[in-house]
């Protein structure tokens, strides 16, 4: 199994970073603490240490902006982009829960309507009264499937209609109302995930800490809920289709 590294900054100085290999939530990583003094320095005795115990993927802080210098030794951090995607449709519902249902108008765009598109086309489309979507390449095919699973009708963009929320999968033209911004980093539009079974510590970014027990099977997607105003938002999909 890889290994997977923490860094932690402290304010007490040593000759050297400290390495220890412990247990965070019950997953093995490899935890580097930085001591104050040279920063350049600091990381790449980070880098050469990790890179020794074949560790390529990192957490930190959310504050740490020492990628680039860690990047010249191989170290990468931990990517939640992935499980932002497969929670994607709750957190679009969450974004969209304060309008009525049959009033809730919802984009998805990107440069191609993938697995991931249509995985989310299938969550929104039964939760909304109208799913624009907009894609360079594979959108009619999904546009095709909505009218088969759902009898939805996705209509073309220009017709008059404002998305309150746009998905976002790849940079595109910004259609208006709330964006989910699920490319590069993460945009989660001020909503949270959080793990229910446990709160995450502080010091590291809990998304990152999120993404690894997710693959790692130590947290469930449905143990994974979407907060907002400190509320854990649990709902029920509703078994209601939309019929264009």
């Amino acid at each position: 199994m890889e290994m997977v590294g923490r860094l932690i900054s402290s304010g007490q100085w040593h000759w050297r970073p400290e390495v220890e290999e412990c247990r965070l939530l019950g997953l093995p990583l490899v935890s580097v603490t930085l001591p104050p003094g040279n920063r350049r320095r600091r990381l790449a005795q980070a880098g050469r240490v990790l890179g020794r115990m074949g560790v390529r993927r990192v957490m930190a802080d959310v504050s740490f902006d020492g990628w680039p210098e860690l990047a010249h030794w191989g170290i990468a951090p931990v990517d939640p982009l992935p499980l932002c995607q497969a929670k994607g449709g709750e957190l679009a519902l969450a974004l969209l829960e304060k309008y009525p249902l049959k009033n809730r108008v919802a984009a998805l765009c990107g440069a191609v309507a993938d697995r991931t598109a249509w995985a989310l086309a299938d969550s929104l489309c039964p939760q909304t009264g109208v799913l624009l979507l907009d894609f360079h390449q594979g959108g009619e095919e999904l546009a095709g499937h909505l009218r088969r699973a759902y009898g939805a009708a996705p209509p073309g963009l220009g017709q008059g209609l404002r998305p309150q929320v746009t998905v976002e999968l790849s940079p595109c033209q910004t259609l208006g109302g709330e964006v989910l911004r699920l490319w590069g980093s993460p945009d989660l539009a001020g909503l949270e995930l959080q793990w229910k079974k446990a709160p995450m510590p502080e010091g590291v970014d809990p998304l990152m800490l999120l993404e690894v027990l997710w693959e790692t099977g130590r947290a469930e997607a449905e143990g994974i809920g979407v907060v907002c105003q400190r509320n854990v938002l649990d709902r029920t999909m509703e078994n209601t289709y939309n019929t264009g």
